[in-house]
Protein backbone atom coordinates (compact mmCIF):
# COMPACT_ATOMS: atom_id res chain seq x y z
CA UNK A 1 0.00 0.00 0.00
CA UNK A 2 0.95 3.38 -0.17
CA UNK A 3 1.59 3.94 3.68
CA UNK A 4 3.95 0.59 3.53
CA UNK A 5 5.63 1.66 0.44
CA UNK A 6 6.13 5.15 2.37
CA UNK A 7 7.56 3.46 5.62
CA UNK A 8 9.54 1.25 3.65
CA UNK A 9 11.57 4.39 1.51
CA UNK A 10 12.13 5.82 4.80
CA UNK A 11 13.04 2.45 7.05
CA UNK A 12 16.50 2.41 6.87
CA UNK A 13 16.86 6.14 9.10
CA UNK A 14 13.68 6.09 11.16
CA UNK A 15 13.37 2.57 12.69
CA UNK A 16 14.02 -0.49 14.99
CA UNK A 17 13.03 -3.84 14.36
CA UNK A 18 12.53 -6.62 16.62
CA UNK A 19 11.46 -10.07 15.26
CA UNK A 20 10.02 -8.59 12.28
CA UNK A 21 8.10 -6.05 13.50
CA UNK A 22 8.59 -2.08 13.33
CA UNK A 23 8.53 0.13 15.88
CA UNK A 24 8.88 3.77 15.28
CA UNK A 25 9.55 7.44 17.64
CA UNK A 26 6.58 9.37 18.13
CA UNK A 27 8.59 12.35 16.86
CA UNK A 28 7.67 11.16 13.54
CA UNK A 29 4.13 10.86 13.85
CA UNK A 30 4.60 14.18 15.85
CA UNK A 31 6.71 15.93 13.82
CA UNK A 32 5.06 14.26 10.30
CA UNK A 33 8.68 14.28 8.96
CA UNK A 34 8.09 11.42 6.71
CA UNK A 35 4.55 12.19 6.22
CA UNK A 36 2.76 9.72 8.54
CA UNK A 37 0.63 11.53 10.48
CA UNK A 38 -0.69 13.42 6.45
CA UNK A 39 -1.40 9.53 5.46
CA UNK A 40 -3.29 8.43 9.06
CA UNK A 41 -5.56 11.70 8.38
CA UNK A 42 -6.41 11.19 4.71
CA UNK A 43 -6.60 7.66 5.09
CA UNK A 44 -6.55 5.50 7.53
CA UNK A 45 -7.98 7.92 10.33
CA UNK A 46 -9.76 10.87 8.15
CA UNK A 47 -13.01 11.19 10.83
CA UNK A 48 -13.34 11.54 14.31
CA UNK A 49 -14.65 8.76 16.14
CA UNK A 50 -16.59 7.83 18.90
CA UNK A 51 -15.05 5.13 21.57
CA UNK A 52 -17.54 1.92 21.29
CA UNK A 53 -19.87 1.50 23.77
CA UNK A 54 -19.33 -0.43 26.69
CA UNK A 55 -23.03 -1.96 26.94
CA UNK A 56 -21.84 -4.95 28.80
CA UNK A 57 -21.11 -2.61 31.77
CA UNK A 58 -24.03 -0.36 31.17
CA UNK A 59 -26.72 -0.11 28.43
CA UNK A 60 -28.63 3.36 29.75
CA UNK A 61 -28.38 5.84 27.24
CA UNK A 62 -27.96 9.62 29.13
CA UNK A 63 -30.62 12.17 28.38
CA UNK A 64 -30.04 14.49 25.49
CA UNK A 65 -28.13 18.14 26.40
CA UNK A 66 -31.18 20.87 27.42
CA UNK A 67 -31.66 24.35 25.53
CA UNK A 68 -28.91 23.90 22.72
CA UNK A 69 -28.75 27.68 21.36
CA UNK A 70 -26.84 30.14 19.30
CA UNK A 71 -24.39 32.64 22.27
CA UNK A 72 -22.33 35.39 20.06
CA UNK A 73 -19.63 33.15 19.29
CA UNK A 74 -20.49 29.89 20.96
CA UNK A 75 -22.25 26.71 20.63
CA UNK A 76 -24.29 26.19 24.02
CA UNK A 77 -26.41 23.62 25.56
CA UNK A 78 -27.33 22.70 29.34
CA UNK A 79 -26.31 19.89 31.22
CA UNK A 80 -29.80 17.44 31.39
CA UNK A 81 -30.27 15.75 34.46
CA UNK A 82 -29.08 12.09 35.29
CA UNK A 83 -30.14 9.47 33.31
CA UNK A 84 -32.20 6.18 35.47
CA UNK A 85 -29.16 4.60 35.95
CA UNK A 86 -27.91 7.86 37.87
CA UNK A 87 -25.19 8.62 35.37
CA UNK A 88 -24.66 12.66 34.06
CA UNK A 89 -22.93 13.15 30.69
CA UNK A 90 -19.53 12.67 30.77
CA UNK A 91 -19.09 14.06 27.21
CA UNK A 92 -20.73 15.45 24.19
CA UNK A 93 -20.40 14.98 20.51
CA UNK A 94 -21.63 17.81 17.93
CA UNK A 95 -22.20 16.65 14.47
CA UNK A 96 -22.38 19.74 11.74
CA UNK A 97 -24.72 19.30 8.31
CA UNK A 98 -24.75 21.53 5.18
CA UNK A 99 -28.56 21.25 5.41
CA UNK A 100 -31.35 20.03 7.72
CA UNK A 101 -32.35 17.56 5.60
CA UNK A 102 -29.14 15.92 5.97
CA UNK A 103 -29.38 16.84 9.87
CA UNK A 104 -32.67 14.69 10.37
CA UNK A 105 -31.41 11.46 8.00
CA UNK A 106 -27.66 11.54 9.17
CA UNK A 107 -27.24 12.28 12.35
CA UNK A 108 -25.52 9.47 13.72
CA UNK A 109 -23.12 9.30 11.00
CA UNK A 110 -19.43 9.39 12.04
CA UNK A 111 -18.70 11.48 9.09
CA UNK A 112 -20.97 14.71 10.48
CA UNK A 113 -18.66 14.71 13.90
CA UNK A 114 -17.61 18.17 14.12
CA UNK A 115 -15.99 18.08 17.60
CA UNK A 116 -16.48 15.73 20.72
CA UNK A 117 -15.69 18.15 23.63
CA UNK A 118 -15.91 17.67 28.17
CA UNK A 119 -17.76 21.11 28.42
CA UNK A 120 -21.28 22.48 27.71
CA UNK A 121 -20.31 24.84 24.85
CA UNK A 122 -18.36 25.09 21.87
CA UNK A 123 -16.93 27.94 19.90
CA UNK A 124 -18.29 28.37 16.58
CA UNK A 125 -16.68 31.12 14.79
CA UNK A 126 -19.18 33.64 12.97
CA UNK A 127 -17.60 33.84 9.68
CA UNK A 128 -18.23 31.16 7.20
CA UNK A 129 -21.03 29.69 9.38
CA UNK A 130 -24.11 30.44 7.62
CA UNK A 131 -26.26 27.71 6.56
CA UNK A 132 -24.68 25.25 8.73
CA UNK A 133 -26.88 22.77 11.05
CA UNK A 134 -25.71 20.85 14.30
CA UNK A 135 -27.30 18.17 16.93
CA UNK A 136 -25.35 17.63 20.11
CA UNK A 137 -25.65 14.50 21.88
CA UNK A 138 -24.15 13.39 25.29
CA UNK A 139 -22.10 10.17 25.73
CA UNK A 140 -21.90 8.66 29.18
CA UNK A 141 -18.84 7.20 30.97
CA UNK A 142 -19.48 3.86 29.18
CA UNK A 143 -19.77 5.64 25.65
CA UNK A 144 -23.56 5.27 25.45
CA UNK A 145 -25.30 7.88 23.60
CA UNK A 146 -28.36 9.84 24.18
CA UNK A 147 -30.78 10.79 21.39
CA UNK A 148 -30.14 14.24 19.34
CA UNK A 149 -30.93 17.10 20.54
CA UNK A 150 -33.00 19.61 18.34
CA UNK A 151 -31.32 21.03 15.72
CA UNK A 152 -29.81 24.01 15.49
CA UNK A 153 -29.35 26.17 12.54
CA UNK A 154 -27.36 28.99 12.27
CA UNK A 155 -28.17 31.17 9.27
CA UNK A 156 -28.80 33.91 11.98
CA UNK A 157 -25.26 34.72 13.59
CA UNK A 158 -24.68 36.71 16.53
CA UNK A 159 -28.29 36.57 18.53
CA UNK A 160 -27.35 38.57 21.58
CA UNK A 161 -30.43 39.29 24.14
CA UNK A 162 -30.23 42.03 26.61
CA UNK A 163 -33.21 42.61 29.40
CA UNK A 164 -33.48 45.66 31.70
CA UNK A 165 -35.91 46.54 33.93
CA UNK A 166 -37.49 49.48 33.81
CA UNK A 167 -40.24 50.37 35.97
CA UNK A 168 -42.56 47.75 36.18
CA UNK A 169 -41.81 46.88 32.41
CA UNK A 170 -39.04 44.68 31.17
CA UNK A 171 -36.83 45.83 28.45
CA UNK A 172 -36.27 43.30 26.06
CA UNK A 173 -33.76 43.98 22.96
CA UNK A 174 -31.87 41.67 21.07
CA UNK A 175 -29.67 41.84 17.79
CA UNK A 176 -28.09 39.45 15.06
CA UNK A 177 -25.07 40.03 12.91
CA UNK A 178 -26.23 38.41 10.31
CA UNK A 179 -29.41 36.77 8.73
CA UNK A 180 -30.37 34.44 6.36
CA UNK A 181 -33.76 33.07 5.83
CA UNK A 182 -34.57 33.88 9.25
CA UNK A 183 -38.47 33.70 9.23
CA UNK A 184 -39.66 35.36 13.09
CA UNK A 185 -38.76 35.53 16.06
CA UNK A 186 -40.40 34.48 19.63
CA UNK A 187 -39.93 35.97 22.54
CA UNK A 188 -40.37 33.43 25.20
CA UNK A 189 -40.81 34.23 29.61
CA UNK A 190 -40.33 31.57 32.57
CA UNK A 191 -40.52 31.95 36.53
CA UNK A 192 -37.93 29.17 36.77
CA UNK A 193 -35.90 29.35 34.25
CA UNK A 194 -36.73 25.92 32.72
CA UNK A 195 -39.90 26.38 31.92
CA UNK A 196 -40.63 29.20 29.13
CA UNK A 197 -44.20 30.20 27.65
CA UNK A 198 -44.70 32.40 24.67
CA UNK A 199 -44.99 35.89 25.30
CA UNK A 200 -45.03 38.00 21.94
CA UNK A 201 -43.65 36.91 18.15
CA UNK A 202 -41.90 39.49 15.78
CA UNK A 203 -41.51 39.06 12.32
CA UNK A 204 -37.83 39.22 11.05
CA UNK A 205 -35.55 40.78 8.28
CA UNK A 206 -35.30 37.04 6.70
CA UNK A 207 -31.94 37.99 4.88
CA UNK A 208 -29.68 40.59 5.92
CA UNK A 209 -25.25 41.20 6.14
CA UNK A 210 -25.22 43.89 8.60
CA UNK A 211 -26.48 44.15 12.33
CA UNK A 212 -30.36 44.14 13.11
CA UNK A 213 -32.06 45.20 16.58
CA UNK A 214 -35.19 44.31 17.53
CA UNK A 215 -37.55 45.10 20.65
CA UNK A 216 -40.24 44.44 23.19
CA UNK A 217 -41.76 45.01 26.44
CA UNK A 218 -43.15 42.90 28.65
CA UNK A 219 -45.37 44.26 31.69
CA UNK A 220 -45.40 42.85 35.03
CA UNK A 221 -47.70 42.76 37.17
CA UNK A 222 -46.30 40.77 39.92
CA UNK A 223 -42.97 41.10 41.94
CA UNK A 224 -40.62 37.89 41.78
CA UNK A 225 -37.71 36.71 39.22
CA UNK A 226 -38.38 36.54 35.54
CA UNK A 227 -36.38 35.07 32.69
CA UNK A 228 -36.17 36.11 28.76
CA UNK A 229 -34.84 34.12 25.88
CA UNK A 230 -35.32 34.41 21.82
CA UNK A 231 -36.41 31.88 20.05
CA UNK A 232 -35.02 32.58 16.72
CA UNK A 233 -37.00 30.19 13.53
CA UNK A 234 -35.98 29.99 10.17
CA UNK A 235 -38.13 29.20 7.12
CA UNK A 236 -38.30 25.50 6.94
CA UNK A 237 -39.06 25.40 11.16
CA UNK A 238 -35.84 24.77 12.68
CA UNK A 239 -35.04 26.72 15.47
CA UNK A 240 -32.27 28.38 17.54
CA UNK A 241 -32.28 30.34 21.19
CA UNK A 242 -30.36 32.97 22.80
CA UNK A 243 -29.08 32.95 25.82
CA UNK A 244 -31.00 33.14 29.09
CA UNK A 245 -31.26 37.29 31.05
CA UNK A 246 -33.00 37.47 34.21
CA UNK A 247 -34.26 40.15 35.75
CA UNK A 248 -35.51 40.67 39.59
CA UNK A 249 -38.53 42.41 40.18
CA UNK A 250 -39.91 44.37 43.36
CA UNK A 251 -41.82 46.39 45.09
CA UNK A 252 -39.99 48.46 46.15
CA UNK A 253 -38.81 49.58 42.67
CA UNK A 254 -41.37 49.88 40.87
CA UNK A 255 -43.29 52.71 39.95
CA UNK A 256 -46.91 52.65 39.71
CA UNK A 257 -48.64 54.64 37.26
CA UNK A 258 -52.38 54.51 36.68
CA UNK A 259 -54.81 54.16 35.29
CA UNK A 260 -53.29 53.18 32.32
CA UNK A 261 -55.46 53.65 29.76
CA UNK A 262 -55.89 57.10 31.14
CA UNK A 263 -58.66 59.73 30.72
CA UNK A 264 -57.71 63.20 31.96
CA UNK A 265 -54.81 62.11 34.85
CA UNK A 266 -52.64 59.76 35.90
CA UNK A 267 -51.54 58.81 39.44
CA UNK A 268 -47.72 57.57 40.01
CA UNK A 269 -46.43 56.79 43.29
CA UNK A 270 -42.71 56.18 44.85
CA UNK A 271 -41.59 58.76 42.97
CA UNK A 272 -38.94 59.81 46.16
CA UNK A 273 -35.93 59.55 43.89
CA UNK A 274 -37.08 61.62 41.01
CA UNK A 275 -36.41 64.72 40.35
CA UNK A 276 -38.72 65.61 37.02
CA UNK A 277 -41.31 63.94 34.81
CA UNK A 278 -42.20 64.49 30.91
CA UNK A 279 -44.92 63.61 28.83
CA UNK A 280 -44.35 63.09 24.81
CA UNK A 281 -46.66 62.19 21.86
CA UNK A 282 -44.85 59.45 19.78
CA UNK A 283 -43.53 62.37 17.79
CA UNK A 284 -41.10 63.28 20.79
CA UNK A 285 -42.83 66.22 21.04
CA UNK A 286 -42.12 67.32 24.57
CA UNK A 287 -46.65 68.10 25.97
CA UNK A 288 -46.00 68.79 29.35
CA UNK A 289 -43.11 69.06 32.04
CA UNK A 290 -42.78 68.59 35.63
CA UNK A 291 -40.08 69.14 38.36
CA UNK A 292 -39.93 67.24 41.49
CA UNK A 293 -39.48 67.75 44.93
CA UNK A 294 -39.15 65.03 47.44
CA UNK A 295 -42.56 63.63 46.65
CA UNK A 296 -43.23 60.32 47.13
CA UNK A 297 -46.55 60.32 44.81
CA UNK A 298 -48.08 62.93 42.09
CA UNK A 299 -50.95 63.64 40.10
CA UNK A 300 -50.62 63.84 36.76
CA UNK A 301 -53.16 66.35 34.85
CA UNK A 302 -52.69 65.58 31.36
CA UNK A 303 -54.00 68.31 29.10
CA UNK A 304 -56.87 67.84 26.35
CA UNK A 305 -54.79 65.16 23.76
CA UNK A 306 -56.23 62.75 21.04
CA UNK A 307 -56.70 59.30 21.68
CA UNK A 308 -53.52 57.34 21.13
CA UNK A 309 -50.29 56.15 22.78
CA UNK A 310 -48.15 58.10 24.22
CA UNK A 311 -44.41 58.30 26.90
CA UNK A 312 -43.74 59.02 29.98
CA UNK A 313 -40.17 59.60 31.35
CA UNK A 314 -39.03 60.09 34.39
CA UNK A 315 -36.02 61.31 35.49
CA UNK A 316 -33.71 60.41 38.61
CA UNK A 317 -31.56 62.53 40.80
CA UNK A 318 -28.75 60.66 39.66
CA UNK A 319 -29.83 61.32 36.06
CA UNK A 320 -31.58 57.63 35.53
CA UNK A 321 -34.45 57.70 33.33
CA UNK A 322 -37.08 55.38 32.88
CA UNK A 323 -39.80 55.90 30.32
CA UNK A 324 -43.29 54.31 30.47
CA UNK A 325 -45.66 53.74 27.59
CA UNK A 326 -49.28 55.11 28.38
CA UNK A 327 -52.71 55.04 26.33
CA UNK A 328 -54.77 57.68 26.32
CA UNK A 329 -58.73 56.24 25.68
Amino acid sequence: SELTNQINVNRSNTHNQIKGQIFYSSKYLVGDSIGLKTTFENDKFKYKAIPPALSHKDAVCPNPPLNVRVDSDSLRWDIPAAAADGDLPRKYVVYKFANAADAITLKNDPKNIFAIVYENRLSVPVTGRANQYFIVNSLDKNNNESEGSPTVVLPLTGLELQVTLSGNTSLIHWTTLTEANTSYFDVEKSTDGRNFTFLSKVSAAGNSSTALNYHQQDVLLAPGTYYYRIKAVDIDGRTSFSAIRVIVFTNENRLIVGPNPFSTSINISNTLDYQKLEFFDVAGRMLLGKKLKNEANVRLEIPSVPAGLYLLRLTKVNGEQVTLKLVKQ
